[in-house]
């Protein structure tokens, strides 16, 4: 069994660890170049994330509904990942989760970014 402290006040409290009950807030996915993608977001919410959170994993689709063409877990202490080599003109979506030593928690919502030639 895992535990951990949280201070509630002036008083610490031992609670079991748990897979986060939120998602990693205020996901944001901008293009960077012509086929580059930079995602960035904020952790879980304090009251959420029920343990220590270990890491995030990050799922990059193309189009709605389509392939998953990255699926990278990065460290606790990341916010901002570059999808790269990805295809021109095309849509794609992110969604991101943490997870603890227990497990994972639920992902966020989708968010959508189309690249395109411009290269801005």
């Amino acid at each position: 069994m895992f535990s951990y402290l949280k201070r509630l006040g002036n008083t610490f409290y031992r609670f079991v660890s748990t897979v986060p009950s939120a998602p990693p807030s205020h996901v944001h996915l901008h293009m960077v170049n012509e086929s580059a993608l930079n995602a960035n977001w904020y952790d879980v919410p304090l009251i959420h994330r029920n343990g220590v959170i270990l890491g995030y994993r990050l799922l990059v689709q193309q189009e709605d509904g389509g392939p998953v063409v990255w699926n990278v877990t990065v460290g606790p202490d990341v916010r901002r990942y570059m999808f790269t080599n990805l295809e021109i003109f095309q849509n794609y979506s992110t969604q991101i989760l943490a997870f603890t030593i227990k497990g994972e928690g639920p992902l966020s919502a989708k968010v959508d970014q189309r690249t395109d030639g411009s290269g801005r």
